[in-house]
């Protein structure tokens, strides 16, 4: 009887142990996943601008030409005839 009252202590005493391990283990996880969170933001205000794309040759040569006064069409008219004369 001595034995069986000790043997149940010892089991509570095992399960009361596995539950305040799994209380822990959760609120350890928490508090990793929020300070891990904290600092993906914290490393977001160092990280630079995205710049802006290049633009393509086509595009630079139209923005050239409305640099001298050219319209888009014009541009665009040109560009096309002079494509169009090559063999």
């Amino acid at each position: 009887m001595l034995l069986k009252e000790i043997g149940r202590k010892i089991a509570q005493a095992f399960r009361l142990a596995r539950a305040a391990d799994e209380k822990a283990a959760s609120s350890i996880a928490a508090a990793l996943d929020a300070k891990a969170e904290q600092i993906k933001e914290y490393e977001k205000r160092f990280e630079p601008e995205h710049p802006e794309p290049e633009p393509l040759p086509m595009q630079q040569v139209i923005q050239s030409l409305a640099a001298y006064g050219f319209s888009t069409d014009e541009a665009a008219c040109a560009i096309a005839k002079a494509m169009a004369q090559k063999p």
